[in-house]
């Protein structure tokens, strides 16, 4: 199996898709696949989606295009900041004819716990990174990092968001640093979390457009205690909330969970990832 990324996939969020020649011709008779596996039409390709584990197995040799997303990292409670999106990498692979390849899902984090990897053959990506709660914990590291915690109250600690793995996502938003403001959202596939600014929570970074048409990896929204939530980035992102519950990330797109401010309030959880496999028509 070789694997190459050309430059521009899975590391930006308005990339245009790019179908080599080595994509444009074939026909996808004899694929055999089991587990969770979906198979649909688009743009030239056969796209087999993986929502959990399954195996696929060409009975000839062909390029392929590939999408790995990892589960996206949970939002923090208590000036919550939002989960960042569980890393997402776009590769064209050469699968070899006759051998199976196994598709491994990860799971998105509960409230305040990084994503967990997926991974496809020998490829993987990292799991989002939370979000962080304030007197608590900072915002994790992951495929794209958590973001930054507010503040509740005189002290502040540490506001810092997380950091992303190289070309997999970006990095997450800074909490606000003074009495009562709000946190930071989770970094994206496609696009840095946005910094808290006074009392509002940071928006979530942008996902990517995959070569099925959909999105992947946004990031979450960071939360605020009176003034406008963060809102989740494009591709799963879930939203931050005062109290109750603060929106989940979208399951099998790898979005980050949203951030709640209250103690009282439950934050989002990431939503788990996904495994795209497009094999020429």
């Amino acid at each position: 199996m070789s694997v190459s990324t050309p430059a521009g996939l899975g590391i930006t969020g308005s990339k245009a898709r790019m179908v080599p020649r080595a994509l444009s011709s074939g026909a996808t008779t004899g694929v055999v696949t089991s587990g969770a596996v979906t198979s649909t039409s688009y743009a030239g390709l056969r796209v087999y989606t993986f929502t959990g584990t399954g195996t696929i197995k060409l009975a000839q040799t062909k390029s392929v295009l590939v999408l790995i997303a990892s589960g996206g990292g949970g939002g923090g409670g208590y000036a919550g900041g939002g989960g960042g999106a569980g890393g997402c990498l776009e590769a064209y692979m050469t699968l070899t004819g006759g051998t199976t390849y196994t598709a491994t899902i990860g799971g998105g984090g509960a409230a305040n716990t990084n994503g967990s990897a997926t991974s496809f053959g020998s490829l993987s990506t990292t799991g989002g990174g939370r979000g962080g709660r304030y007197n608590s914990h900072t915002a994790s590291n992951g495929g794209s990092g958590g973001g930054g915690f507010g503040s509740s109250g005189s002290s502040t600690g540490t506001n810092a968001a997380g950091t992303s793995t190289t070309h997999e996502g970006n990095s997450g938003g800074a909490g606000g640093s003074s009495s009562l403001q709000g946190a930071g959202g989770g970094g994206g596939a496609g696009g840095a979390g946005t910094t808290a600014t006074s009392n509002n929570g940071g928006d979530g970074g942008a996902g990517i457009q995959s070569f099925n048409g959909a999105s992947y990896g946004g990031g979450g929204g960071g939360s605020s205690n009176s003034a406008t939530q963060g809102a989740g980035g494009s591709g799963g992102g879930g939203g931050g909330a005062t109290t109750g519950t603060a929106t989940a990330g979208t399951a099998n797109t790898g979005g980050g969970g949203g951030g709640v401010y209250q103690t009282t309030g439950t934050a989002g959880a990431g939503g788990s990832g996904v495994v795209l496999v497009g094999v020429p028509e």
